[in-house]
This record gives C-alpha cells, structure tokens and sequence, in this order.
C-alpha cells in the first residue's frame, strides 16, 4: 500500500521534471534514476567477484581452505549416491 502511495507520488512528481528544452520528459527521468543504483551494483558485483572460489580474495586463507574442503566432499558424497547429468536428469524425469 505505501509503495503503491511513493509510485504514484513519484510519478506524479516526474511529470514535472525536464531536461535541457524539454528533450528528455519527467518519466524518462524517474526510469534513469532508478536504473543508476542498478548499474553501479552491478558494475561493483562484476568487478568484485571471482570465478573460483580458490581466488576469493574477501576470504582468510582458513575460510577459503575450509570452503573448498566442503564443497570436494559434498560432491564426493553426491557422486557416492548417484553420478548425476544433464542428459540423465532431463531423461529420468521424463521432459523428453
């Protein structure tokens, strides 16, 4: 109920808003500044995270160690039960 409220105030206050002579109008306005938040977290995101978890760098050694430990016995122990594919999963469950 509020959100709907902050929308429509926002909105209606985006009517008003112009740009250099009118080029850009008040709604344009209101999607580019909810899309900046958006953009710089997923600029941060993209910059700050790695694609091995042996290169986390926000990780102390220990941690970093201890992760990789669990995550090779995880799978060890999900290989013991059952060695699982994409193939044998789309097959089993009948999508085919």
């Amino acid at each position: 109920m509020a959100a709907r409220c902050s929308d429509r105030l926002a909105l209606w206050q985006a009517g008003s808003w112009t740009c250099i002579g009118d080029s850009v109008s008040g709604w344009r306005w209101l999607f580019i500044l909810e899309g900046i938040p958006a953009v710089i977290v997923g600029i941060t995101t993209w910059l700050y995270m790695t694609d091995l978890r042996t290169q986390a760098g926000w990780l102390d050694p220990d941690e970093r160690k201890w992760l990789v430990n669990e995550l090779q016995s995880e799978l060890q122990a999900k290989k013991a039960l059952r060695n699982y594919t994409i193939t044998g999963s789309i097959l089993r469950f009948g999508a085919f």
